[in-house]
């Protein structure tokens, strides 16, 4: 069972570790890895051996982010055994143990203190600082920092770090439109520009910036959708075949399940990403989103996945029709 620490206690609790290995989730938003970059910036800063890790790359549209990291030590999608060896073990914006991914799964029992702004974390760590008032991890992270300096002395954001930082809120809050963007979001973005964050050429790059390929995904998405419930949720997929024959990546898809809240009368939006692998056993990646009172955190929890009241995530094993059937009927319960 975990402990729920304060902020102090969490800067304290860095302190006396090293050799840190940082974790952050699978399938990479602006979030966790823009976090995971600047506590690792900051930890370096302190003096600590450390890395930082994920078990995939990073999506085009977040690829700016490695001119922050340190590349010697930032492992996304690459592996670093022999290269880097971890004491110790800590996690950031992972909600739960089947976030992380398979390549990076031995690691999880080894996580000891975690940061997280989920309303709900089913790690089991002996250290938990969660803070679910938070827009993000990112700003969960800044008031750390601030912490750890007013203990250290030491300055621990530098122009790199503070850019890392703004990106994991602007992309958590949707460059601050959504409503988890409170006073104290905008009061740590405004210092986070005050010590050298571009904010404007951040959210370019992050939301005004798209492949051709993004395009012809969504194009795909758009004509895959199906409605149900009256309108109120909106679903569609791609599978393995329809994406080969386009020649698009995974990642190119990522802002369909977005696309798909936005129609008009939309509560919940999904979006399905076959991840069918060698065992033959037919799975698909689901992204939920929804606009005013759908908790999707909660209905992706049910299949073992987490995120947030408004956007999260799960997999789901079976054939397209069953998962359709499976997510559908979750919505069904939440609007009663």
């Amino acid at each position: 069972m975990n402990s729920n620490i304060s902020v102090l206690e969490y800067a304290q609790k860095l302190l006396t570790l090293d050799n840190i290995l940082i974790l952050t989730h699978s399938h990479p938003d602006g979030d966790t890895a823009g976090t995971g970059i600047a506590l690792h910036r900051a930890l370096t800063a302190l003096g600590k051996n450390a890395a930082v890790a994920c078990t995939d790359e990073l999506p085009e549209h977040i690829e700016f982010l490695y001119e922050y990291a340190y590349p010697e030590k930032c492992f996304f999608g690459t592996p670093f055994e022999g290269i880097f060896d971890a004491e110790n073990v800590v996690s950031v914006d992972i909600a739960s143990p089947f976030l992380v991914g398979s390549s990076l799964s031995q690691y999880v029992p080894k996580i000891c203190l975690a940061l997280d702004h989920h309303d709900i974390n089913t790690l089991e760590v002996p250290w938990l600082f969660a803070e679910p008032e938070s827009s993000s991890a990112g700003e969960t992270l800044y008031y750390a920092l601030r912490e750890l300096e007013n203990i250290t002395g030491k300055k621990l954001i530098d122009e790199k770090t503070a850019c890392a930082l703004y990106c994991a809120i602007a992309s958590d809050s949707g460059n601050f439109k959504y409503t988890n963007t409170k006073e104290r979001t905008m009061h740590a973005a405004g210092e986070l520009m005050g010590l050298g964050a571009d904010n404007g050429e951040i959210s370019r790059r992050l939301f005004d910036i798209r492949s051709l390929e993004a395009f012809r995904a969504e194009a795909l998405c758009t004509r895959n959708v199906k409605f149900f419930c009256g309108g109120k949720l909106a679903f569609s997929h791609v599978n393995n075949a329809m994406r080969q024959e386009e020649g698009l990546l995974e990642s190119d898809f990522e802002t369909c399940v977005q696309l798909l809240r936005m129609i008009r009368g939309v509560e919940v939006a999904i979006f399905a990403k076959e991840k069918t692998g060698d065992d033959g056993v037919e799975k698909y990646r689901i992204s939920m989103r929804s606009n005013t009172f759908a908790d999707v955190a909660e209905m992706c929890a049910v299949f073992g996945g987490g995120g947030h009241k408004k956007a999260a995530g799960c997999t789901i094993e079976g054939t397209l029709e069953e998962v359709m059937e499976k997510t559908v009927a979750e919505f069904e319960k939440v609007q009663g």
